[in-house]
């Protein structure tokens, strides 16, 4: 017997909206009967960057308002934006590794238990394994860093199953792919 998917377990994004303020976005998903969303970190919406980021207070109080809960946050990230989790040059590594965790930081600030980030990407004249080095590192680093807010408990399995998936489809010395 096929099981059927209730409303509540989904949790749409916020990136079809782009074009409309956060309030309308929100707004229109509790009208549909959704309590739960994916940020997805955006200028018009949320501003998030290596500096800094935008305070909690707006959102929290459009959360309250449209009881929704936010379940993920979804950054900004890999081509062609500079922060992602294999970035090659040393200072733009820093600065991702600073935007990144301004986005644990806002979850943490916003109850949110997850933060969905892929493995990056490299470029066509270094091999895959220089990249996924680099990417290991990335998140190795946040993990470290969002174990001193206990409740992103996400991001530290996220370590567990990246180290468990580095060891099955690491490359051979030819560079052979993965």
């Amino acid at each position: 017997m096929v099981k059927t998917l209730g409303i509540e377990q989904f949790a749409p994004m916020n990136h079809i909206y782009r074009f409309y303020e956060l309030n309308d976005y929100m707004k229109s998903i509790a009208e549909i009967g959704y309590h739960s969303m994916d940020l997805w970190t955006c200028g018009s919406h949320y501003f998030v960057d290596s500096n800094n980021y935008e305070d909690t207070k707006y959102i929290k109080k459009l959360m309250s308002q449209y009881d929704i809960r936010i379940v993920s946050i979804t950054p900004r990230q890999s081509c062609p934006n500079p922060f992602h989790m294999a970035v090659k040059k040393t200072e733009l590594r820093e600065k991702a590794k600073q935007y990144f965790q301004n986005m644990i930081l806002a979850a943490h600030e916003l109850s949110c238990p997850k933060l969905l980030i892929t493995s990056g990407w490299q470029s066509y004249s270094e091999t895959r394994q220089e990249a996924w080095d680099r990417s290991v590192w990335m998140v190795g680093e946040l993990c470290r860093f969002a174990e001193k807010y206990g409740d992103n408990g996400n991001i530290i399995q996220a370590k567990y199953h990246i180290s468990k998936y580095y060891q099955r489809f690491k490359t051979d010395d030819e560079g052979s792919e993965f």
